[in-house]
C-alpha cells in the first residue's frame, strides 16, 4: 500500500511538472482548442489529486487508526463520483480527448457520441464559445476571403481556412453555421459564385467560355458550378450572361 500510494505521488507530481512545463508550448492556430484541452487536464489533475488523498485517508483511519468506524467505506463514493465524472467529460466533450497531429494534415471532424441518437444535444453546446468570439471569427475569415481571396483555391477545405485565422476547425464550422447559417461549402461557393458574375459582367473576359470562368473562380466541377450558380442565382449561367448583355445594349441604345 505505500509503494501504491508513492507511486501516486510520483505521477502526480510528474503530471504537474509536465502540465506546467507545456503550457507555453502549442501550435498558434489551435491556441483555443489547447487552452481548453490544458483546463481539463488542470481539472483532472487536481480533483485525481484530491481523491486519491481523500481514499488514502480514508484508507488509513478504516484499517489502520479506526478499524471499527467501518461506515467510513462509503467515503469510497467519492472514487465513484470522480469515474462518472470523466466519462460525462468523454461523452460530452469528445474534442477534449482526440489528438491533433502537429505540423502534418489532420482533421477536427467534431466526434458525435452514439450516445446522442438517445438524447438530442445541441450541436455546439459544449464549445465554450461565446457570442462575441464567433462573431470575431466571422469577422476574421470574411477578411481573408475577402482580401486574400482564399476561396480561388479549388482544393481550399476547412481545415486550411481555420489554419488561416487561425482557429480550430471546430470552432470555425460553428461559427459559420450559427453566425451565418450556412455550411462550410455554401459559404466557400457564395464567394465563387460573386467571383463568377463579376468575371461575367467584365468586358475584358466576354470572350472567355463560361466554364473557364468557373474554373477561375475556384470551382473544380463544371456540374457543381452550374448546380450552385442557378442555386444562388436562379438562373443558368448562361442565362445570367445572356441578362447581362441584355442590360449592357439597353445602355448603350440609351
Amino acid at each position: 500500500m505505500f509503494l501504491e500510494l508513492v507511486s501516486l505521488g510520483i505521477y502526480h507530481a510528474s503530471a504537474f511538472i509536465l502540465l506546467r512545463k507545456n503550457k507555453s508550448v502549442f501550435f498558434p492556430q489551435f491556441k483555443t482548442l489547447y487552452e481548453e484541452r490544458m483546463k481539463w487536464l488542470q481539472q483532472f489533475l487536481i480533483s485525481s489529486f484530491l481523491v486519491c488523498v481523500s481514499i488514502s485517508v480514508i484508507i488509513y483511519l478504516m484499517f489502520i487508526k479506526y478499524p471499527n468506524l467501518q461506515n467510513l467505506r462509503f467515503g469510497f463514493v467519492l472514487l465513484t463520483v470522480f469515474v462518472y465524472w470523466i466519462s460525462y467529460r468523454t461523452w460530452s466533450q469528445p474534442g477534449l480527448f482526440q489528438v491533433i497531429i502537429g505540423g502534418a494534415s489532420f482533421s477536427m471532424q467534431p466526434f458525435v457520441s452514439p450516445l446522442s441518437s438517445k438524447s438530442i444535444i445541441k450541436k455546439y453546446s459544449n464549445s465554450g464559445l461565446d457570442n462575441n468570439q464567433l462573431e470575431k471569427i466571422i469577422a476574421s475569415v470574411e477578411i481573408k476571403m475577402q482580401k486574400e481571396k482564399l476561396f480561388l483555391d479549388p482544393d481550399l477545405t476547412i481545415d486550411s481556412l481555420a489554419l488561416s485565422i487561425p482557429c480550430s476547425r471546430h470552432h470555425l464550422s460553428q461559427a459559420i453555421n450559427e453566425k451565418l447559417g450556412k455550411s462550410f461549402n455554401d459559404f466557400v461557393n457564395g464567394y465563387r459564385v460573386e467571383e463568377t458574375k463579376a468575371l461575367l459582367n467584365d468586358q475584358n473576359h466576354k470572350s472567355y467560355k463560361i466554364a473557364s470562368l468557373a474554373y477561375e473562380a475556384g470551382f473544380n466541377s463544371l456540374s457543381t458550378f452550374n448546380e450552385v450558380f442557378k442555386r444562388f442565382t436562379g438562373l443558368t449561367p448562361t442565362q445570367f450572361r445572356s441578362q447581362q448583355e441584355n442590360v449592357e445594349l439597353r445602355k448603350q441604345r440609351i
